[in-house]
């Protein structure tokens, strides 16, 4: 999926997917991928570091690995960015989830869970949690109940 739509995303979702090419910039990779969306989310107060919280992950940990992995990725001389293919595929997957969970917009949690999916790195680093993808999905329910996301900034009910 192009992340080309803000109408598709809740407002810190969209946030996380802009604010991801500072990310990729700061590092001088040449490709948007997964870990420069999370570690956007993760710069982010809110929901996704609740969720992290509740799920038992230590973010300043998480973080860590993610830079370490970000920092072993190609580098550019220019300025432009392309999409990334691992990224393309998590937008996929988050789509997936916002379909499964009958939710409006992509939001911060579907972010999450299609990260926890994510071949390259996602499920990995939460592997290293000694958790999977259903103790995530676990932690988004604990936190947001039974609400679907049906406004652009439904993250902030919750």
């Amino acid at each position: 999926m192009q992340p080309t739509d803000s109408s598709k995303f809740t407002e810190q979702a969209w946030d996380s997917i802009v604010k991801s090419q500072e990310v990729a910039q700061r590092f001088q990779n040449k490709d948007l991928e997964v870990e420069h969306v999370i570690l956007a989310l993760l710069e982010q107060e809110g929901l996704a570091q609740n969720i992290l919280k509740q799920a038992k992950i230590e973010i300043p940990r998480l973080k860590q690995q993610l830079e370490i992995f970000t920092n072993r990725q190609p580098k550019t001389g220019g300025t432009q960015l392309f999409l990334g293919e691992w990224l393309d595929k998590m937008l996929d997957q988050a789509e997936t989830c916002r379909v499964s969970w009958e939710d409006k917009y992509i939001s911060v949690e579907h972010l999450l869970i299609a990260f926890a999916e994510d071949n390259r790195i996602g499920r990995r680093n939460i592997r290293n949690f000694n958790l999977d993808p259903q103790d995530l999905e676990k932690a988004i329910k604990d936190i947001r109940g039974r609400q679907k996301v049906t406004r652009q900034n439904q993250e902030e009910q919750y």
